[in-house]
């Protein structure tokens, strides 16, 4: 997997890990370099001891000095939403050869993380990504 790895241990354990892959989101004209962030899993024996946000707190100091925007798409938004984080409320797409293809599927489990280079957004218009092998979002 590509993109940059973050990793928190405890007694040389692996406890909590998150990947960002550098992606390009279209939204409203804009192009926008974004830390997509994928692979998020803290192992269950350490969950609600506060790795998770830990970590994903490092995750966002990291996209807000790399990136005009942050995303991620889950099942599981509550846990980010108190770290910042925000739903995306317009339809989304993905960019391909052939064009642009609804991901209506998605509607609703993509959040963004506005970072201080970001654009004003309306987080109600259609957001695309770019095409990828696997999860598109």
């Amino acid at each position: 997997m590509g993109g940059l790895h973050f990793i928190l241990e405890e007694d040389g354990a692996i406890v909590a890990h998150a990947s960002v892959v550098e992606r390009e989101l279209h939204t409203s004209g804009h192009r926008l370099e974004t830390g997509y962030v994928e692979a998020v899993a803290t192992r269950p024996v350490h969950q609600r001891q506060g790795h998770g946000s830990t970590l994903m707190r490092e995750v966002g100091e990291y996209i807000d000095q790399t990136f005009r925007l942050g995303a991620l798409a889950t099942g599981s938004s509550a846990f980010y939403e108190r770290l910042g984080w925000v739903v995306w409320k317009g339809p989304t797409f993905v960019r391909t050869d052939s064009g642009v293809i609804r991901t209506g599927e998605e509607d609703g489990s993509v959040l963004v993380r506005l970072t201080p280079t970001s654009p004003e957004l309306d987080l109600s218009a259609p957001i695309s990504c770019d095409w990828r092998s696997g999860d598109l979002w």
